[in-house]
């Protein structure tokens, strides 16, 4: 992604963290301390979506 956009994200205090690899794949980890599910505020969606979005519109 060369573009200019993130190739990192990390929400909810790093319990939910997604990256870009080799500009064509995209991981994402949600792990919580206790095993439990990861909760993301509204602006973590929002936060989200962005960085998804920009990925889209560097791989088209």
């Amino acid at each position: 992604m060369s573009d200019g956009a993130p190739v990192a994200i990390a929400l909810s205090d790093g319990q939910l963290r997604a990256w870009v690899e080799q500009d064509n794949a995209i991981h994402i980890k949600a792990l919580s301390g206790a095993g439990d599910p990861v909760e993301l505020s509204d602006r973590e969606v929002a936060a989200l979506v962005d960085f998804l979005q920009a990925y889209l519109r560097g791989a088209g």
